[in-house]
């Protein structure tokens, strides 16, 4: 059962509740940049550029500098991914996973380890 909570008059679902992703089609939906700073502006924070080899680069916005590197796939609404580790050292298996709640083709909200809410937005 949803559970709803009205916030100044508008229907908001808790942070508990999963809500079925918008499928989009296969993993390559999500190729591209995105921020991590909850805001359409990608000015500036961390990112993650996906890439279609299957593999990431944590990157610095604005610069869009690589600071580290990982891997990924994505399996139903559930993006699977590594610790980005710096690019000499090789990433690990993809063990890691967040669960994508609400998806929109250049908004992602995601729950992380400990159901750590992520907001994401596709950089141009």
């Amino acid at each position: 059962m949803a559970v709803i909570a009205a916030v100044g008059g508008l229907a908001q679902p808790s942070v508990a509740e999963h809500l079925p992703g918008q499928h989009l089609g296969s993993k390559t939906d999500l190729i591209g940049i995105w921020s991590f700073d909850a805001r359409s502006g990608c000015k500036t924070g961390t990112a993650w550029e996906f890439r279609a080899d299957g593999s990431y680069n944590e990157i610095s916005l604005p610069d869009r500098a690589p600071q580290a590197t990982g891997t990924w796939y994505e399996r139903g609404d559930i993006i699977f991914y590594s610790l980005a580790r710096p690019e000499t050292v090789a990433p690990g298996r993809p063990d890691k996973r967040m669960v994508i709640i609400e998806r929109e083709p250049d908004r992602l909200v995601a729950l992380g380890g400990r159901r750590v809410r992520h907001v994401m937005h596709r950089c141009p």
